[in-house]
C-alpha cells in the first residue's frame, strides 16, 4: 500500500482504487503478509474485524476501542494503515500505561524507582523475568533444565493436582516421569527441532508467558483412577497445562510422530485463541 501511495508518477484515483481492490482479493495475502501456509485474502482475514483491541475475540462494543466508536468502524484495505498505527499505539502505550504506572508505584513503595536506572535492560530482564530470550540457544541440556522430573513435593500434592485435571483419586496418581522416560525424550526432541517462536508458544501454553522464568515445569502423566498411564485416544485425553502450577499433563503416545502432531496442534490452538486451551472438537 505504501508503494502504491508513493508511486511516481502518482496513480490516478480510478487506477489506485483498482489496485486496492485487487490486493484485497488476493488469496496470497496471508502467505505474503504473515507467512501462513494457507490461502486467505485480506477481505477474508479481516472479515468482521473492527477498530477495537485486536486480541479481543468479541470485536464488539464491549472491547476496548482504538478510536471513537471503534466497534462500528470496519477494517478495510483503505483504512488498514490507520488501524495498524492505532493498534501499535494501544499495545505500546495506551494499553499498558496504567500497568506501567502501577508497577512504578509498587516500586516506589520500597525505594525510588529512579534507582532502577542503575541496571541495564538486560540485567533487569534477567533479575525480574529470569533468563529471558535464550530460546534461540537451547540445547538438550538447557531444555532438560527447565523441567522438574522428580515428582514435586510428594504424593499428596500430586493427588490434588491430577484430580483437578480430571483424575478421580488413588495413590498411583502420584506417578511421575523420570529423566529417561520415552515421553520426556519425545518432549526434549521436539523442542530442539522447533523454531524459537514455536518454543515460545510452548512456554506460553504451559506457563502463560513466552520466556523462561524462574521455577521449573513439572511434567505429569495423565493416568486412570487405577493409576494406569492413559493412552492418547480421544479429545478427553489430550495434552493440557496448569499454568498457575507450571504443570504439563501428557498422555501416553505410541510414537514420536503422533506425539508431535498432537502436542503442537494443542499448542497452536492456544496460541491462535490467545488464552487457555479448551478442546473445540
Amino acid at each position: 500500500l505504501d508503494k502504491l501511495a508513493a508511486a511516481a508518477p502518482p496513480l490516478s484515483r480510478p487506477e489506485l482504487q483498482r489496485r486496492y481492490n485487487e490486493l484485497s482479493k488476493d488469496k496470497n495475502f496471508a502467505r505474503i503478509a504473515f507467512g501462513k501456509t494457507y490461502d486467505c485474502s485480506f477481505e477474508d482475514y479481516y472479515q468482521d474485524r473492527v477498530f477495537v483491541d485486536p486480541l479481543d475475540p468479541g470485536q464488539d462494543e464491549n472491547a476496548v476501542p482504538l478510536c471513537s466508536k471503534g466497534f462500528q468502524k470496519s477494517i478495510t484495505i483503505y483504512n488498514v494503515r490507520e488501524w495498524v498505527a492505532l493498534s501499535k499505539k494501544y499495545f505500546l502505550h495506551d494499553g499498558v500505561l496504567s500497568q506501567a504506572n502501577a508497577f512504578r508505584q509498587g516500586v516506589e513503595d520500597f525505594f525510588p524507582s529512579r534507582y532502577l536506572g542503575l541496571f541495564t535492560a538486560e540485567e533487569l530482564q534477567y533479575d525480574v523475568c529470569g533468563v529471558g530470550d535464550n530460546v534461540e540457544k537451547w540445547d538438550e541440556s538447557s531444555v532438560r533444565k527447565i523441567f522438574k522430573l522428580d515428582g514435586g513435593k510428594g504424593a499428596a500434592e500430586a493427588l490434588v493436582a491430577v484430580a483437578a485435571m480430571g483424575g478421580e483419586g488413588g495413590a498411583a496418581l502420584s506417578r511421575r516421569f523420570g529423566p529417561s522416560s520415552p515421553t520426556i525424550a519425545y518432549l526434549v526432541k521436539t523442542l530442539l527441532e522447533k523454531t524459537p517462536q514455536e518454543r515460545r508458544q510452548f512456554l506460553s501454553f504451559v506457563t502463560s508467558v513466552p520466556i523462561v522464568t524462574p521455577g521449573k515445569i513439572e511434567v505429569v502423566p495423565i493416568v486412570s483412577p487405577s493409576g494406569d498411564f492413559m493412552p492418547m485416544r480421544d479429545p478427553g485425553c489430550l495434552p493440557r497445562a496448569n499454568t498457575c502450577a507450571r504443570r504439563l499433563y501428557l498422555p501416553k503416545f505410541d510414537d514420536y510422530e503422533t506425539f508431535c502432531k498432537v502436542l503442537w496442534a494443542v499448542v497452536r490452538e492456544e496460541s491462535n485463541y490467545k488464552g487457555f486451551y479448551e478442546w473445540r472438537g
